[in-house]
């Protein structure tokens, strides 16, 4: 299966973590043959704190744009590292999940993940869904100067797919 690894940042404080983290994160997908893509600054709005929201574009740039090419899209933030640069993370996602991430808040809620290091499956029904809802809220979040971070409207999504026995998300390891 083929894999796009993404980072973003802002143009503030965690560009050092950046600088930091991504060489590391560039070779590991050099090891791994997987693809990587990097954002500075914020693709839409005009306030730091809008780049929160580059993942969202980036996962939609991967499904829509690259969607023949990428099985799965792995984003890590600035702050995220590679402690094992053998593991191959696409195995920890079955075909019938839509995405590995890890806990974010509550534990006996299965869609408060955390979504700054996420595991989503390209090829899964709901991948569109997700992507297309989550660019959408992001748009109004920040044309609504509502300060609205992204986490906030994944899980308003997320919470959409219900709680369900089977559902299809798992927690990263």
């Amino acid at each position: 299966s083929r894999g796009l690894v993404a980072q973003a940042v802002g143009l503030g404080n965690y560009q050092r973590l950046f600088a930091i983290s991504s060489p590391a994160v560039r070779r590991w997908c050099m090891l791994h043959d997987y693809d990587y893509i990097s954002a500075i600054g914020h693709f839409v709005g005009d306030k730091e704190w809008h780049s929160c929201f580059n993942k969202v574009f980036l996962l939609q740039l991967a499904r829509k744009e690259m969607h023949n090419l990428y099985d799965f899209f792995f984003y890590m933030d600035a702050d995220a590292v590679i402690v094992n640069p053998s593991f191959c993370v696409e195995s920890i996602l079955s075909p019938h999940q839509l995405l590995a991430a890890q806990v974010g808040g509550d534990r006996h809620k299965s869609w408060q993940k955390n979504d700054g290091v996420a595991l989503y499956n390209l090829n899964h029904p709901l991948a569109q869904h997700l992507s297309d809802t989550w660019v959408q809220r992001s748009y109004s979040s920040i044309g609504n100067k509502s300060r609205t971070a992204d986490q906030k409207e994944w899980y308003d999504i997320l919470q959409t797919y219900g709680e369900e026995e089977g559902w299809p998300l798992r927690e990263l390891l």
